[in-house]
């Protein structure tokens, strides 16, 4: 179902919808976007809160259960956030009468780390992240650095078949991995090389690592050293990516950049890798100057403005956008740790507009830069649609 060209032609549609007889069902306990007290929250619910809002008067409406956004008024807002709710881009209205302010972004329940704690695994190499994006949401050319890692999405040793659906469910949350639903991207690691495996290392399924050997020794590789960024996920069903919850896998092509005493090493790989151990910790970014970077994404359009953010400082947990009232959490675009989707300040007559203005949070769940608001545009270059994978935009700051 495209959402996207039912909003857009909400005018049509709605009046087609009206002629429909909605019916209440009785016996149900009233919940917040269930509109019609049906006993469950579906695109039903959006359409009658659209029907709402351009003057129309469906039957069985119960306004109480509309305003999921708790902005003081029903709007087409409300009526996209309960459609996201119905196809499973959110999984709760968080709604608040409170002023309006700075709020913490909603925390990660995988595993944390702060910088500086030490972490010790396997390592394997990837040649490239995927098209148009790399797990985290962005383009590889966007990436701050072509000296990326990728980390396991899951941590469930032993369990080779299964793949939840991402992003993982809270109620699954004690298998997360480090990539954490996307919380971790962007971050950076600090990654040393440790001992080189003297044996069979492939992570082969219900088998040991470095196997049929004298085992793992030190070699003049040993503590050379590389600063990498998060950019991908590793969701193989493999025993690097589920056995070792602190595996990381490097891109290629950085392999032979690792330094030793300020001197890339050279000759590391082919000869003396082989999935070597490493030793690694998250850090800020390192000799970090200006500011993020901000794209609209594939297929963006101001129906569904997605926003891919870059060059951070400390990783990003977070997105408020502001809706001409209130500022709204922005709902990540899966677990693209990098990507969300954002709304504009101004909707007329349930057109959204083309301005946007937002703030983030970082991996601390802080507000970045004393809580710089950025100001910006639907890029011109899209037209109605952007196809790069990503294009840039200009803002202003307050």
């Amino acid at each position: 179902m495209n959402l996207k060209k039912i909003f857009k032609n909400y005018k049509i549609f709605f009046c087609v919808m009206s002629l429909l007889l909605f019916t209440v069902i009785p016996g149900f306990s009233q919940a917040l976007g269930d509109t019609n007290n049906s006993g469950e929250i579906d695109i039903i619910d959006a359409l009658i809160i659209a029907q709402y809002y351009v003057g129309l008067s469906p039957a069985g409406f119960v306004a109480s259960a509309a305003d999921v956004n708790c902005s003081g008024e029903i709007d087409i807002i409300d009526a996209l956030l309960v459609a996201q709710y119905y196809v499973g881009l959110v999984s709760e209205f968080s709604c608040s009468n409170e002023t309006p302010g700075p709020t913490p972004a909603t925390g990660t329940s995988g595993p944390t780390s702060e910088p500086g704690e030490l972490h010790t695994g396997n390592s394997t190499y990837f040649y490239s992240l995927g098209a148009p994006y790399g797990g985290c949401g962005l383009p590889q050319a966007e990436l701050d650095s072509q000296n990326f890692v990728a980390v396991n999405v899951q941590n469930s040793p032993g369990d080779y078949t299964t793949f939840h659906p991402r992003p993982i469910a809270e109620e699954y949350a004690d298998i997360l991995g480090f990539f954490d639903n996307g919380h971790n991207c962007g971050r950076w690691v600090r990654v040393y090389i440790d001992d080189y495996c003297n044996g069979s290392n492939d992570g082969a399924m219900n088998k040991p690592f470095c196997r049929d050997g004298p085992g793992y020794v030190s070699d003049q590789y040993n503590g050379a050293v590389l600063d990498m960024i998060v950019g991908d996920s590793c969701y193989d069903g493999n025993a690097w990516c589920r056995d070792d919850p602190n595996h990381l896998d490097l891109a290629f092509d950085a392999l032979n950049l690792f330094e030793k005493d300020g001197v890339p090493v050279g000759d590391m790989y082919p000869d003396h890798y082989n999935n070597r151990l490493i030793t690694w910790q998250f850090i800020e970014a390192p000799n970090y100057s200006g500011d993020i970077r901000i794209g609209f994404i594939l297929s963006a359009q101001i129906w569904w403005p997605a926003i891919a953010i870059t060059h951070l400082k400390n990783g990003i947990h977070g997105v408020d956008y502001f809706d001409g009232d209130a500022w709204v959490k922005a709902t990540m675009n899966g677990d693209l740790g990098q990507s969300y989707i954002i709304g504009p300040t101004v909707i007329t007559n349930g057109v959204p507009g083309s301005e946007y203005r937002i703030r983030i949070y970082d991996v601390s769940d802080q507000l970045i830069n004393d809580g710089r608001i950025y100001n910006f545009s639907f890029p011109e270059s899209c037209g109605t649609n952007c196809s790069p994978s990503f294009t840039e935009v200009t803002y202003t700051v307050e």
